[in-house]
């Protein structure tokens, strides 16, 4: 039926395939790069099931939830696409497919996002968790009962692997314990519509944590650490400096109140790197309006241009404005964390981060800070002995907000020319 519909598998693609074609085979987790082809491949897998699995089972109904509403479309469009390509789905249409569902005489095929309304839905045979690790891992979890009611129920589950810890990846570790088949990681390397000059640019534009994820489909590799001890050191120059008068800064504060607060300044670029200047300024015991005179005298005579302060103290924040600081007040939420760690990974990576040897509290915390796993099997950023680093996250803020390292990272001619 696959060459019907005119698509042509790739090997891991027809390994998927015919695994799905022995129907005691219920439970599929699968890993893949960005753009391997792992939601096409589960598209055919919908296809074939709606074409074949009535006449076996009198109906079959499949339910698509997707990560988030975008990606549950993408599967389904690669599924209607399909429809009229082949008289064993388009003679059984009832009606014609709506945005979010296909009817047949038989069943239906149905896209949902990820909610926990949509878990209380329909009972599916087929039940797909597309992008699981995009996903509120609770929804997740509570979805997988939906095909209890069915006899001869299955489900597939697959992602690329965004997340050290969550659903997908105890899913994945655990294959043989839940009783999942496991396929994969699919590499971007094996696939014949990726253009691999493209691939080789990301290997070396790409973190090598990101490239495992995306580009290997596999974990991120180095452990929970954000940043390499060695990547770190190789950062740090050999003598210490202070601000450069002929350009403006940045700065980074994080409020302290049982902890100290603390101040890191960033310049650049200059000649193509950032410079973070020592020694990183440090408040323990000092009242708030002592650092509240300091801050404004650093900022004021030192060429400040903006200041990024975590937003725990709106009253300190809306001084340090009345005070003629451009500040902005930046909450740390689990992903604007994830957007500035990833950030500040990336620069240290690329060895495009100056740091003065000075900071040495700065450089100790950087060589410690890493990915902890709360206990919803979540993940979030260590907040253990974490000041100074997460001061430094702030002060890189102004490129998160010009989007800069998304431009670094730019698709560019990802697919091959057929």
């Amino acid at each position: 039926m696959i060459t019907e519909l005119g698509e042509m598998p790739t090997m891991d693609q027809a390994e998927v395939l015919q695994a799905c074609a022995d129907l005691d085979k219920t439970q599929i987790i699968l890993s893949a790069g960005r753009g391997a082809g792992k939601s096409k491949v589960v598209s055919w897998i919908v296809a074939w099931s709606m074409a074949c699995l009535p006449d076996v089972f009198e109906k079959y109904n499949v339910v698509i939830l997707g990560g988030s509403s975008e990606q549950s479309k993408i599967m389904y469009s690669y599924f209607k696409d399909n429809i009229y390509k082949t008289k064993y789905l388009e003679t059984r249409l009832v009606a014609d497919p709506t945005k979010s569902e296909t009817k047949f005489e038989s069943g239906f095929v149905k896209a949902l996002t990820a909610s926990e309304r949509a878990v209380r839905g329909p009972h599916p045979e087929l039940l797909i968790l597309d992008e699981v690790a995009a996903a509120d891992d609770e929804i997740m979890r509570s979805a997988l009962p939906m095909i209890s009611g069915s006899l001869h129920g299955r489900v597939i589950m697959l992602s690329t692997p965004h997340r050290m810890f969550g659903l997908f990846q105890d899913y994945w570790e655990n294959a043989d314990l839940y009783e999942y088949e496991k396929f994969g990681p699919w590499p971007l390397t094996n696939c014949p519509h990726i253009n691999q000059q493209w691939v080789e640019r990301m290997r070396v534009q790409y973190t090598p944590q990101k490239f495992a994820v995306e580009i290997l489909g596999k974990p991120a590799e180095g452990g929970a650490l954000v940043f390499n001890a060695k990547w770190v050191d190789a950062c740090v120059a050999e003598e210490p400096f202070g601000l450069n008068p002929n350009y403006d800064h940045d700065g980074g504060v994080d409020w302290g109140h049982v902890n100290p607060t603390v101040l890191v300044k960033s310049q650049g670029f200059i000649d193509g790197k950032i410079y973070i200047p020592g020694p990183d300024k440090m408040w323990q015991y000092e009242q708030f309006p002592v650092i509240q005179q300091e801050l404004m005298h650093t900022y004021k005579t030192k060429r400040g241009n903006k200041y990024y302060a975590d937003s725990s103290h709106i009253g300190e924040n809306q001084r340090m404005i009345e005070n003629g600081i451009d500040t902005e007040a930046i909450r740390f939420t689990k992903e604007s964390k994830k957007a500035m760690a990833e950030l500040a990974q990336y620069l240290v990576w690329k060895g495009m981060l100056v740091i003065s040897p000075d900071n040495e509290i700065l450089i100790k915390q950087m060589k410690k800070y890493h990915w902890v796993k709360m206990s919803s099997g979540d993940e979030k950023l260590s907040k253990d002995e974490t000041d100074n680093v997460e001061a430094f996250l702030l002060s890189l803020y102004s490129l998160i907000e010009m989007g800069w390292l998304s431009e670094q990272y730019g698709e560019g001619d990802k697919w091959a020319s057929a």
